[in-house]
């Protein structure tokens, strides 16, 4: 996965998934993920580190499907909008926005903000780097 590699040289990933969770992802899903973030969560599961001036921790399925629940429960607004996939060491998350596929840094406690972070996992991470506290 050179994605990771070349652009979060930090990143420790997690447990690698013994394929059950990936297939419960799989049919929970009602958008596609960007092709790279699909190829990485088969490989890596998640995992985390510093990046640029940041901390991120790109979730394990198991916590991205415990978020989605949460939010399938208590935010039906906001589930049908977004999936959350990682976080900063911050208040920020990073989800998909489902009717597009574009990757958006959002504020929970704040309904509107949602600024355009990438297409790929490729260009969130480049842009997350980049990114000036």
């Amino acid at each position: 996965m050179n994605t990771i590699k070349n652009y979060f040289p930090e990143f420790q990933p997690y447990h690698l998934t013994d394929g059950k969770e990936l297939l419960k992802l799989d049919k929970l899903l009602d958008f596609s993920f960007p092709t790279d973030y699909q190829e990485f969560i088969s490989v890596y599961n998640g995992g985390e580190g510093s990046l640029g001036e940041d901390y991120l921790a790109l979730w394990s399925i198991a916590d991205m499907l415990d978020t989605e629940q949460f939010y399938k429960k208590e935010d039906p607004v906001f589930f049908e909008k977004y999936w959350i996939f990682a976080s900063n060491t911050g208040i920020f998350r990073y989800a998909f926005e489902k009717s597009t596929g574009r990757i958006v840094e959002i504020d929970p406690y704040e309904d509107e903000y949602a600024v355009f972070m990438g297409n790929t996992l490729q260009e969130f991470l480049i842009n997350f780097a980049n990114k000036k506290l």
